[in-house]
């Protein structure tokens, strides 16, 4: 039996080099009096010629047969420059400082969505609003092949977006979230030398990983979750705001103890029942979901707010005006996001890094695993993988069938 932990107090593998030096070093970028946000995902991926994005269209009964609403504005084209200023504008005008832009690297249908980014830093420079990336795929396989690109890719979004006055950024660096798929394509282990790869070709930047664990906050500059929509299912508002008011006060309380941007997150509900099957509904309550997340989100001061989704229309968390809704998100956000905006952003003390040999506390961990291989079977954990590593042992993925191959 291999028995993992956790725990602050364990002492880290005696080497500053390899993956135990550099995530110590990445567990002392600290994050205080980090300006307030109130950011939207958003995706840009409509309208593309031969793909079928709104499917069966039907502008006289405004039905569309793969989303649970239909556009106020109609089936559209992310590609449509009068569309982009109109977003932008209705979101800035109640309260959102900017989208959290969908992006899944380089290839032939990743790059419609990449054409529209140019298109977007453009039209939100001219209104003062702000982009930042979500970066839904990793490229290739696990392995060096993966590493390389990785690093291209993100060298090139920092390259060619990064510098503009739109892209979001903290203390000059430009910010990436990076969505829990992408934390599961690519090993732990991986992960320094992409980042720091990246670095080296394209300067310092900002990750915000998705998952509130212990190890991306000591690992990466910030947490977020982007959904939590299966969490909710079912519970009146009572029970959601209970829930709420634990989930948000944790969230923001691990991020802060190590010194990482907090973020919290609002939908307004979720419905995918025409894209998956069996598929599921959040019910909306007609703006009360919407409603007891936001209060319970600004209670919580986190550094920023994050709203899912500006117009993710096949799972139905949209915000975006609608024939079902008008622009009743819209107004309601309007409600509470300047107050948490003109609010002062929170002062927060250096935390510790992370735990290191000190005269008198236990090197059992580092004897024990320090140069070691350690096998993990299938479905292991980022958490996991990351003490292993933090504490000198070297990480090989398993199968099943590994256990009675006598190789």
């Amino acid at each position: 039996m291999l028995v993992l932990w956790c725990a602050r107090g364990i002492g880290r593998a005696g080497s500053d080099s390899g993956f135990p030096g550099f995530a110590a070093a990445q567990s002392e970028r600290h994050y205080t009096e980090v300006r307030h946000q109130v950011l939207a995902f958003y995706y840009p991926w409509y309208g593309q010629p031969g793909r079928e994005g709104w499917q069966k269209a039907d502008t006289n009964t405004l039905h569309i047969a793969n989303t649970a609403h239909y556009p106020a504005r109609g089936p559209y084209s992310s590609h449509d420059p009068e569309l982009i200023d109109w977003q932008i504008e209705a979101a800035r005008s109640n309260g959102i400082t900017g989208f959290i832009v969908s992006w899944w690297g380089v290839g032939a249908w990743e790059s419609w969505i990449d054409q529209a980014l140019p298109l977007l830093l453009e039209r939100s420079e001219k209104q003062g609003f702000k982009i930042a990336l979500y970066w839904e795929q990793a490229p290739g396989t696990r392995g060096q092949d993966q590493i390389d690109r990785a690093v291209g890719e993100l060298t090139y979004v920092l390259t060619h977006y990064g510098r503009s006055a739109a892209f979001l950024k903290v203390n000059g660096r430009p910010v990436i979230f990076v969505y829990g798929r992408v934390l599961s394509q690519v090993p732990a282990a991986s992960w320094p030398a992409i980042i720091q790869g990246t670095r080296d070709r394209a300067g310092d930047f900002v990750l915000i990983a998705d998952g509130y664990q212990q190890s991306y906050a000591c690992f990466f500059d910030g947490l977020h979750e982007y959904s939590f929509s299966a969490q909710i299912q079912g519970k009146t508002p009572g029970q959601l705001q209970e829930w709420a008011s634990d989930y948000y006060a944790d969230a923001v309380k691990l991020a802060r103890q190590h010194g990482k941007i907090s973020c919290v997150t609002v939908i307004p509900g979720y419905d995918d029942r025409k894209n998956r099957q069996p598929g599921f509904q959040v019910d909306r309550r007609n703006g009360e979901t919407w409603r007891v997340l936001w209060k319970e989100a600004v209670k919580v001061e986190p550094d920023w707010i994050l709203l899912t989704t500006w117009n993710e229309w096949y799972e139905g968390t949209e915000i975006e005006p609608s024939a079902e809704s008008g622009d009743q998100y819209l107004r309601l956000t309007g409600e509470f996001a300047p107050g948490f905006l003109e609010s002062a952003p929170v002062a927060v003390a250096a935390p510790a890094g992370l735990p290191r040999f000190v005269p008198g506390t236990t090197r059992l961990a580092g004897e024990l695993l320090a140069g070691r291989t350690v096998g993990l079977l299938p479905e292991h954990a980022f958490e996991q993988v990351f003490w292993l590593l933090y504490c000198g042992a070297t990480v090989r993925e398993l199968t099943w069938t590994n256990l009675v191959d006598p190789k």
